[in-house]
């Protein structure tokens, strides 16, 4: 019983560390028009089929006339199981939506749209704009109450921290927040824009991948305002303000 246990161990063991070495040295992915997926290495391809040694041991005979698509020898992207991948080299579209703040008095809602490229495994950089609609409670200033809405325009670059399934990276994105509106004689002012963050990115068999992140919105604003006092007479004033406010965001990377 046990040299049984002991030997499902080994196999199991050199089943996995032959995986890792294929996917490491000679990674090969193949799509069939079926929906089925084959990893391992191509040691043979020519007009009509394509020899494929799986991560099982097993060769594979695989006609290209049942082929929909495949990668080999690919140094330009990271393999795992079912298929799944990563991108590491080209250029990339994310588009994310997010939110924070009090959602009662003083939310804030994103929408993002990033064009980048990735300069290494690890590191991807970009330019970007965003919509950046906001609402402030600033006691003691007539009302209280602002909406300031923005179109930042940044440069933002990404950090990598694994290369598994789910990759953890460090963001950051740096600035300049331009006014897009005036609403309720509140001529506001734009700023500096800057958002550090974490996210998680998840590998996908086709070119969008989900990414979520985590960071923490810093906008600098102020402007001028128009109120009426106790006795309803007009007044003007001068703000200034920054907010610094957490933000969910969810959103799409393609290719």
């Amino acid at each position: 019983m046990i040299q049984k246990i002991i030997g499902m161990l080994c196999l199991l063991f050199f089943s996995t560390a032959t995986f890792a070495q294929l996917l490491d040295a000679n990674r090969a992915i193949i799509y069939t028009h079926d929906g089925s997926v084959f990893i391992g290495h191509i040691i043979y391809s020519d007009e009509l089929t394509v020899d494929l040694v799986a991560v099982t041991g097993d060769t594979l005979h695989i006609q290209k006339g049942l082929i929909k698509g495949y990668y080999r020898n690919s140094e330009n992207m990271i393999l795992h199981r079912g298929g799944k991948m990563h991108y590491t080299e080209g250029y990339f579209v994310s588009s994310t939506l997010g939110w924070g703040g009090n959602f009662d008095e003083s939310p804030s809602f994103d929408w993002d749209l990033i064009v980048g490229k990735r300069l290494t495994k690890r590191v991807s950089v970009g330019i970007g704009t965003s919509l950046s609609l906001n609402s402030a409670v600033l006691p003691g200033l007539g009302w209280g109450w602002f909406d300031h809405h923005f179109m930042p325009i940044f440069g933002y670059g990404r950090y990598y921290l694994n290369d598994k399934k789910v990759r953890l990276f460090a963001s950051s994105r740096l600035g300049y927040g331009f006014p897009t509106n005036i609403i309720w004689n509140d001529d506001h002012q734009g700023g500096l824009h800057f958002q550090p963050g974490v996210g998680i990115h998840f590998a996908s068999r086709k070119s969008g991948r989900f990414i979520i992140t985590l960071s923490q919105m810093i906008q600098q604003t102020g402007g001028s305002r128009t109120d009426l006092d106790v006795f309803s007479n007009p007044v003007n004033f001068n703000y200034t303000h920054w907010y610094n406010r957490t933000m969910l965001k969810i959103g799409v990377e393609f290719k």
